[in-house]
């Protein structure tokens, strides 16, 4: 906040300390943007569970390269995508941390990453809502 006597306090703008708090949305229909009554709590790009997450992707990724150039064997493209497949989705499912309003299962870890597995389109609104910056710091 800011303060006439002292000035702002940077702690305001700590981006990785604020994304550790969830952001809870609505999610909206994939087709007519109509609110759905599903209700999801997310956590920031710049939390610690993201970015272990996203470090797990490119580790894997940087292995995958390094072994391709040392084997010179034919590359299984199928085995490849499904590794990263599932390293894309453990990163999309880090940003969850809860819902309200599923009736088909709770909130847990496992069921994160089913669902953004079985449901690309909560996906594509779990990470807008983790990259949005102002749900984290106030303006």
């Amino acid at each position: 906040m800011t303060d006439k006597k002292t000035g702002v306090s940077l702690a305001d703008f700590d981006i990785d300390s604020l994304s550790e708090n969830a952001y809870e949305f609505e999610l909206k229909h994939p087709v007519s943007g109509v609110s759905t009554g599903v209700f999801m709590s997310v956590i920031g790009d710049n939390s610690d569970a993201v970015i272990a997450a996203s470090k797990k992707y490119f580790a894997a990724k940087a292995k995958f390269d390094e072994t391709t150039q040392k084997r010179g064997k034919a590359v299984d493209y199928e085995q490849v995508f499904d590794t990263f497949e599932k390293r894309n989705i453990e990163m999309i499912a880090s940003r969850i941390v809860g819902w309200r309003g599923i009736n088909d299962f709770e909130y847990s870890r496992e069921n994160a990453m089913d669902l953004v597995k079985r449901w690309g389109w909560v996906q594509e609104q779990v990470l807008e809502e983790s990259k949005e910056l102002g749900n984290f710091i106030k303006a």
